[in-house]
């Protein structure tokens, strides 16, 4: 078995090392037997922050190999997980075997309630999908997205998104005022864009000066979407509302981070936050030089890339308006690559992005990760005989 760099089905395996005995062994008891060696959780922790996948080598070198991960459990820990759309394991693999406990289990988790409306309101509104130019308010045109497809969604079943749901403060009072009316339990959801999580701020949206509704003023454990502790903001708030009988609940709530007030695109933490400031930087360098369109899609905590470690997908678009070119990106943490003497830089498939420092001018690995994708992104207009000269801006770019 061996440690890899991600890669996609049916590319050869960049190998970063073998794994040792007591590995293989604490990996086997743990899968098979649910019993786990004392540094087996974190060791499983750094594999993930540093976005390595195992392959497992129960097949001839003429077969494509099964792949396993560490995956981040609903208790915040680790477990190994195989990747069910790679090959099967051979007979006689310990890993071929159904694993020994639900929190190792081979399907995805099922998020909470609010985190999957959360991820199916962001990408039915393409929130997550940066394009490098914008209208004269880009804000307008999302906080609009979200208005019209929330048309063909529903908060529960028979509650309308649309006729239940707010994103201005506003609007607030007045869905309040609608749920507080009603005989018996009914929900809505409001969405906020917070700098900061403060109870205070947060709640404040609700009252109304004649409203003619009780607040229950306990606010419920905040948690993010994507499972970690929540970094610098700002962040979007989605509320899950409860009202009936003259009062007004708050039954959840959840946090996602986002990259900007202005761009409402949602990132897992400071590590994406630096990858995505250095991908936009690419972005607007090939439409302003090169005038080419580079999409950034960011993968939303539901989705099985997500927590394989890719953080974004990268794609060139050509005349028609098609991918011609598409890659992953995982941004892993360049602090324990360093110390286990990780090479992040080798590999044709997905780009890896060493992040280490998160905030002032770029570091050195960032100039790095740039020049990378850059290079990737020029050798496919070179090869499909793209022009070389740089092209005039037309449109306003997105910050």
């Amino acid at each position: 078995m061996r440690l890899v760099l991600a890669n996609h089905p049916g590319d050869a395996c960049v190998a970063v090392r073998a794994l040792r005995v007591r590995e293989i062994e604490a990996l086997t008891h743990h899968f098979r037997d649910g019993v786990d060696a004392p540094w087996l959780s974190e060791w499983l922790a750094r594999l993930a922050r540093m976005r390595l996948w195992i392959d497992c080598e129960c097949r001839s070198m003429r077969e494509a190999s099964p792949m396993l991960f560490a995956r981040r459990t609903p208790e915040a820990t680790y477990a190994l997980a195989r990747m069910l759309d790679r090959p099967a394991h051979a007979r006689g693999c310990p890993f071929g075997v159904a694993p020994a406990s639900v929190r190792n289990a081979d399907e995805l988790p099922e998020p909470p309630r609010l985190v999957h409306l959360m991820c199916r309101w962001f990408a039915a509104a393409r929130l997550n999908v940066l394009f490098p130019y914008t209208g004269d308010d880009g804000l307008s045109a999302q906080y609009a997205a979200l208005r019209e497809v929330s048309r063909s969604m529903e908060v529960w079943p028979g509650q309308p998104l649309y006729d239940f749901g707010r994103t201005h403060p506003h609007g607030l009072p007045e869905l309040c005022r609608k749920l507080s009316r009603s005989a018996h339990d009914t929900q809505g959801v409001y969405l906020s864009v917070t700098s900061r999580l403060d109870s205070g701020e947060l709640l404040e949206p609700m009252y109304s000066t004649d409203a003619h509704y009780q607040v229950d003023e306990e606010l419920p454990p905040l948690r993010t979407a994507c499972g970690s502790e929540p970094d610098r903001g700002p962040f979007v708030v989605l509320f899950l509302l409860a009202g009936a009988k003259g009062v007004v609940r708050i039954r959840e709530v959840v946090a996602q981070p986002i990259h900007s007030r202005r761009l409402l695109v949602p990132l897992d933490g400071v590590v994406d936050r630096r990858t995505l400031e250095v991908l936009l930087d690419v972005q607007r360098r090939l439409l302003v030089g090169w005038g080419r369109v580079v999409t950034i899609r960011k993968t939303l905590c539901n989705a099985l890339p997500h927590e394989r470690g890719v953080s974004f997908q990268v794609q060139s678009v050509g005349p028609n308006g098609r991918a011609v070119l598409s890659f992953d990106v995982l941004a892993a943490d360049a602090e324990m690559a360093l110390a286990d003497r990780v090479d992040l830089e080798q590999g044709a498939g997905p780009i890896y992005h060493a992040v280490g420092a998160t905030e002032g001018p770029l570091t050195p690995t960032d100039v790095s990760f740039r020049s990378r994708v850059l290079s990737r992104l020029l050798d496919h207009v070179a090869h499909s005989g793209g022009s070389q000269r740089p092209a005039a801006p037309t449109r306003a770019i997105a910050s």
